[in-house]
């Protein structure tokens, strides 16, 4: 028994809700497939079958909407690059690519346009580079290391020594030593992405992926293992500095706020209710985390016509600052091969995982009875989730 359930089941049809599927990420709204490094003609959607009256929303939209197709675009250029656009931006942008309008009409021919601006970006200018490590300087969380217990510790703490997460991967809760480092508040946005593939002259839509989510301040999706890892070696030769991908005692010991013994990093909610010291209440009407959350995602705005805004700020943070790890039902990667025993075996000191394997670990942040910070899942490495980087130094980055 445990005091949760690991219904696997439960957490994979929360990310099936949150994230566009397979076969719809493979398409536009055009109906194209979009291959690599393609140019698409703009003729795509031409020619009017029937005649047409604008419903009382279409008419609304065009009359809001630039009307000569260079304003047009030069608008639609504009919106794209904000990195964290409002709802009534994202409304726009939306209309402007045609989206309520019937698939021959010339403003589809704009979301054609948006994707061929995209594929057309060079390497990125000094400037752009210069203007990232700026950024990023800003938001690296530094801990100085320490020693915590890694894993469930419910059979620690608990008197019917219950686990927290009831997933025995999970376990055994064992002692950890971190030397000190830096990591990222939040996980890697599309702005940041697309500089590094644009250093490598890869293409910023491959096959299989959309443009509606991918602003600048958004959260970059469908990234494989080695993407990730990629990206932040790319930033180690970019700054000089030992970046890589977090090892999995590195991003628990952070989420856990610098391995205290926290299992919903939440403590910071203003009215959360909590029916013991490690776990939140999930059904009081105005004090569980179902009636609060929604209060701390409205500061990211309403959800856009297709896709939720995914900022790293979307769920709020942990009381050091570390963004998703509260209330995200999405997978993050870590640097970690899986091994189910793992835990059993485990070095004391700065453990990096087993040496080999066929599926690595992803992390979540404690959304719900089922998931929290502590629990382990596994995935093929070439799979596509979010990530996020540290800085192995001992000292901060300044």
């Amino acid at each position: 028994m445990s005091h949760s359930f690991n219904l696997f089941a439960a957490a994979s049809l929360t990310l099936a809700a949150l994230l566009p599927t397979a076969s719809s990420m493979a398409e536009t709204r055009l109906g194209t497939a979009l291959p690599a490094h393609t140019t698409i003609p703009e003729e795509a959607a031409s020619k009017p079958r029937r005649k047409w009256q604008p419903d009382p929303e279409q008419a609304a939209a065009l009359a809001m909407l630039p009307k000569d197709r260079e304003s047009q675009r030069q608008e639609l250029i504009r919106l794209s690059r904000i990195p964290l656009p409002s709802y009534e931006e994202r409304v726009k942008l939306d209309y402007l690519m045609g989206g309520i309008f019937p698939d021959w009409h010339p403003l589809r021919e704009n979301e054609v346009f948006l994707v061929n601006h995209y594929r057309s970006q060079g390497t990125p200018t000094k400037s752009e580079l210069d203007e990232l490590i700026t950024s990023l300087k800003k938001r690296m969380i530094h801990l100085k290391g320490g020693k915590f217990m890694m894993g469930d510790f419910g059979p620690l703490v608990f008197k019917d020594k219950l686990t927290l997460t009831g997933n025995k991967d999970s376990g055994p809760a064992h002692e950890v030593i971190l030397d000190g480092y830096s990591i990222m508040t939040g996980r890697v946005t599309f702005g940041e992405y697309d500089l590094y593939l644009r250093s490598l002259g890869k293409d910023l839509l491959p096959e299989g992926q959309i443009i509606h989510p991918r602003r600048p301040g958004y959260v970059a999706r469908g990234v494989t293992w080695a993407d990730a890892d990629g990206y932040c070696e790319w930033l180690g030769a970019l700054t000089g500095k030992p970046f890589a991908m977090p090892t999995e005692a590195q991003w628990e010991y952070a989420a856990r706020e610098g391995g205290k013994l926290i299992a919903y990093p939440m403590h910071n909610w203003p009215n959360l209710k909590w029916q013991n010291k490690y776990q939140p209440d999930f059904q009081s009407e105005d004090h569980s985390v179902d009636a609060i959350l929604p209060k701390i995602q409205a500061k990211a705005g309403k959800p856009s016509p297709f896709i939720r805004p995914s900022p790293p700020s979307l769920n709020g943070e942990n009381r050091i600052g570390m963004q998703d790890v509260v209330s995200s039902a999405s997978w993050e990667w870590v640097a970690d091969w899986y091994q189910a025993d793992y835990y059993s075996i485990s070095p004391k000191h700065n453990p990096q995982g087993p040496d080999r394997g066929t599926e690595r670990v992803v992390r979540v942040g404690s959304y719900d009875l089922f998931n929290t910070i502590l629990g382990r899942h596994k995935v093929p490495p070439d799979q596509g989730q979010e990530f996020r980087c540290v800085l192995n130094e001992a000292k901060p980055w300044k």
